[in-house]
Formats: C-alpha cells, structure tokens, sequence
C-alpha cells in the first residue's frame, strides 16, 4: 500500500514544481531569447526542464529588483505543499504521518 502513496505523492510534488517553475520564468526576465527556450523545454521535458532551470537557467536571469523574489515564492508554495501530502497520506491511508 505504502507505493501508490509514495507515487501519488511524488506526483503532487512534481506538478507543484512544474508549476513553480513555469511561475518563475514567466516572471522573470532573461537575456536574449532564453525566456522562450526555458518555457519551450519546461513546458515538453517537463522533469528535465525542472531540473535543468532550477540548476542552470536561475543564474541567467536579469535582476529587476522588487519584492517577488524566487525566495518568497517558495516559501508561500511550501507550505502548501507540506499540507496537501499530509492531507493525501491522511485521506489514503487513514493514519497520521510516522
């Protein structure tokens, strides 16, 4: 039983990021034509995309300034995040977390 949980759960987080991520770049002001390659991959290699922006593509960025930070947006959707797999595990399996 503990299997569909672990990949629902890591499902719901994959999503979140994916959605994180297109957030990110679509607020995000990059030089050239790197915006478009960053939605182009993150929106067709969904996981790859991830994975890569979040390592590379951040430093590329151009700093406006302002208070919407990826910090602060990441920690307004953690929280969620959190909630939601304690929610699920609760629901599914009927039991608190360990």
């Amino acid at each position: 039983m503990p299997f569909p949980v672990l990949t629902f759960s890591l499902l719901v987080f994959t999503l979140f990021a994916w959605f994180f991520t297109l957030v990110d770049i679509s607020r995000n002001e990059f030089s050239g034509s790197n915006k478009a390659s960053w939605l182009l991959l993150t929106v067709f290699l969904p996981v790859v995309g991830i994975v890569l922006y979040l390592s590379l593509g951040r430093k590329h960025r151009v700093d406006k300034g302002g208070w919407g930070t990826s910090a602060n947006i990441a920690g307004l959707i953690t929280v969620p995040i959190v909630a939601a797999t304690v929610l699920i595990y609760r629901f599914l399996l009927g039991q608190d977390l360990p």
